[in-house]
């Protein structure tokens, strides 16, 4: 690290961030020919004997910057554990490449304090209880009770610490109040913890990430209660590939893709005990492709495709043991606010805490319509200590325009574990299904269950 002094404030400054500033002029890749093609061109990263050696996320990020101030390449992370204390902040025309068992990225240590001092929309500077437990280049948020479950998808930069006060590197979002008015006003405990997705890609394109085992596991912190971020981010970003990943053990989703993003791959990764959705798709994405995918043991859905998803794909996938979270039990995969033209084909769903496949209860003008279910095999739904009703596909809401054709439904379970009551259930308000050559068995009840009429 580099100290600067001066008579205001004492900063530290990663001497990776100059090294980044420096290298973008001119850099020797330890003997390797430079590319001609700067999008050829590899810079790796290790423990050692690398062309950046570090074990945190500073030494990702260098060489994320240099490559993309070159006009883009390819991060190669070495074998090793990396431990992250900020977002790994992707960029355009920049790839990110390790070794899906042996390159792992995990989180930092939870730590929280409370806010000494309320935290105001438009200061950039947080004055903590314990100021000690932060460090230059932490990617921080603030929370209150008033905000406590929003998604955090932008954290905040320490770029210094003097008497006590973390210097961020951008406005504060939001009001925090550290304790109440003189009219009795306000007091939402706020706090600042370190809190951020582990990959971050915000307005990005062209990026392949392959490779990774991304465990976000930390022990629980007062700050920490009912945090939901992601495993990785992907918002407003185009034609971009994420593969042969791992992730788990996060305090929110594991895979997020939202914003209006376009043309987004996800494939043969896994996604597992995450404390909601193993994928997220939402907010207006389009030509989103989920495929050959392990999504199991999620605390909500497993594949949660959410407002305004349309022209997707979701294919050959395995959805097992989601939605088992203490409070409100949840599906394989769900499905609902304005999601629609979506095919969903050739998954294997079961096991699943209630539905294998549920449609959400909507209005009309927000229904998921013109949407395919077929080729799946589904069974098994309903786990016994979750519910003691579960359903192979449960329709609800004005929701109209399904084809369900050629899905294996089916329960195969023994006696009182036979929960998958019924194959389809069509609620009130259903319309326009088309239910054609499905295998439907072993239920005990009828395979299907028609109240829309």
């Amino acid at each position: 690290m580099i100290i600067l002094k001066s008579n205001k404030m004492k900063m530290r400054i990663s001497v990776i961030i100059l090294f980044t500033c420096l290298v973008v002029q001119s850099v020797a890749f330890n003997g390797k020919e430079k590319a001609d093609n700067f999008t050829q061109q590899i810079v790796t990263v290790g423990l050692r004997d690398a062309d950046i050696n570090g074990s945190d996320n500073m030494a990702i990020q260098a060489a994320v910057d240099l490559l993309f101030y070159r006009g883009g390449g390819t991060v190669k992370i070495l074998p090793g554990e990396y431990t992250l204390y900020n977002s790994v902040y992707l960029r355009s025309n920049v790839n990110i490449i390790g070794d899906r068992e042996s390159t792992i990225l995990k989180r930092c240590p939870a730590v929280s304090s409370k806010l000494l001092v309320d935290a105001d929309v438009f200061e950039k500077q947080i004055i903590p209880a314990d100021p000690s437990l932060f460090k230059v280049g932490m990617g921080i948020v603030c929370r209150s009770n008033n905000l406590m479950n929003a998604m955090i998808t932008a954290p905040l930069t320490i770029a210094g610490i003097e008497n006590g006060k973390l210097y961020v590197n951008d406005y504060i979002p939001f009001d925090f109040t550290a304790i109440l008015d003189s009219q009795g006003k306000g007091g939402y405990d706020g706090l600042v913890a370190n809190v951020f997705p582990m990959l971050l890609g915000n307005r990005i394109e062209n990026v392949i990430v392959d490779g990774l085992t991304i465990n976000s596991f930390t022990k629980e912190d007062p700050g920490w209660q009912n945090v939901r971020t992601a495993g990785i981010f992907f918002g407003t970003c185009k034609n971009s590939v994420i593969r042969n990943v791992k992730v788990s053990n996060t305090q929110g989703d594991g895979i997020l893709i939202a914003d209006a993003s376009f043309n987004i791959t996800v494939e043969n990764c896994e996604s597992s005990d995450n404390t909601y959705h193993g994928i997220h798709p939402g907010s207006h994405s389009t030509s989103v492709t989920v495929k050959n995918c392990h999504f199991h043991h999620n605390g909500s859905d497993g594949i949660y495709i959410c407002w305004g998803v349309k022209n997707s794909f979701f294919i050959e996938n395995d959805v097992h043991h989601n939605g088992t979270r203490k409070i409100g039990k949840r599906n394989g995969i769900s499905i609902g606010h304005k999601d629609t033209n979506n095919i969903i084909e050739g998954n294997h769903i079961h096991e699943n805490a209630i539905s294998g496949i549920h449609f959400r209860t909507k209005t009309e003008a927000n229904g998921a319509h013109n949407n395919v279910i077929k080729g799946n095999t589904i069974e098994n739904n309903g786990l016994p200590g979750h519910t003691d009703r579960g359903y192979g596909i449960f329709i609800s809401g004005i929701t109209h325009d399904i084809l369900i054709g050629n899905n294996i439904i089916r329960e195969t379970r023994q006696e009182d574990s036979r929960l998958q009551k019924n194959a389809i259930v069509l609620s009130p308000g259903v319309s326009r299904v088309q239910i054609i050559n499905n295998e439907m068995s072993g239920h005990p009840e009828e395979n299907v269950v028609d109240k829309s009429k």
